[in-house]
């Protein structure tokens, strides 16, 4: 895969300096392709232990999950390349008498249709499942989950939960422009291509999207949870995010990596969302 990404980065590289728009389009549709994780019957049986729904966003069908039927709702949203199967010890752990958790599959990712999907697209979808269910409580999200839950109540306070929960959330969209440049090799003048066909898109500069700055806004009580060993995006964003929003709670945690795969960690989300008292570890 190693040696794909880095063919792929020089024909980047290569086209970026002939051709410069072409580059930066195709590197744009390279990086907003989500590779599917494969369904495997595990995934599946999970899938159908749940009520599904589908929804409709522009030409993607979003496949939805509800479990329980509890008067409290929460919203879940995984990570990249990853889908609802993610949830599974939220299910599993939950009170489905007190709660009923709704989570849905990504366009472009689990058995939802489509092949792209960026952090503000993302969020449009989010706030379409909001409307469809009706208000939601909590939201709990995972990853780029995380960053497009806090713009999504940033951009629509009036969708806002009365809590609010980030796992390994990425500071900034800078972020993913910045790891598609040292995986695939690519030069500054290809990554800037790249970028230049993100900002057309969202008529926005990639600098706008920042966690932190968006935290400032929240309305929603947080908890934001970050591993201090995380490989794929660094503890100082959480720490970033948890300074400037100012009803949240900053929890550290010690081998548990990016993808917070902890009983603990499940057992922190399910007290924060019972108003529990939690403290930080």
């Amino acid at each position: 895969m190693n040696v794909l990404l880095k063919t792929i980065g020089f024909f980047l590289n290569v086209l970026a300096v002939i051709f410069p728009r072409r580059a930066g389009r195709l590197g744009f549709a390279i990086l907003c392709r989500p590779v599917r994780t494969k369904i495997t019957q595990r995934h599946r049986t999970f899938f159908d232990s749940a009520d599904q729904f589908t929804l409709q966003h522009g030409n993607d069908t979003v496949r939805g999950y509800r479990w329980g039927n509890g008067p409290q709702t929460v919203l879940l949203l995984h990570g990249w390349q990853s889908h609802s199967y993610y949830w599974k010890q939220y299910v599993d752990t939950i009170d489905l008498s007190r709660y009923t958790l709704y989570a849905f599959d990504a366009p472009g990712h689990g058995l939802s249709t489509g092949n792209f999907l960026t952090m503000p697209y993302y969020s449009d979808v989010v706030e379409k499942v909001i409307e469809q269910i009706g208000s939601v409580n909590s939201v709990v999200a995972h990853s780029i989950g995380g960053l497009t839950a806090i713009y999504t109540f940033y951009r629509k306070p009036t969708l806002s939960p009365a809590r609010l929960v980030t796992l390994s959330a990425p500071g900034q969209v800078q972020e993913f422009f910045d790891l598609f440049k040292r995986q695939l090799g690519l030069t500054q003048h290809c990554v800037r291509q790249v970028m230049t066909c993100f900002e057309a898109l969202v008529q926005k500069p990639t600098a706008y999207y920042s966690a932190a700055t968006f935290a400032r806004s929240l309305i929603s009580r947080g908890l934001v949870i970050h591993d201090q060993n995380d490989r794929n995006t660094p503890v100082a964003n959480a720490r970033a995010i948890h300074e400037n929003w100012k009803q949240a709670t900053l929890m550290v945690t010690n081998g548990n990596d990016h993808n917070l795969r902890s009983a603990d960690v499940v057992k922190q989300v399910s007290d924060f969302l019972s108003n529990k008292i939690t403290q930080p570890y």
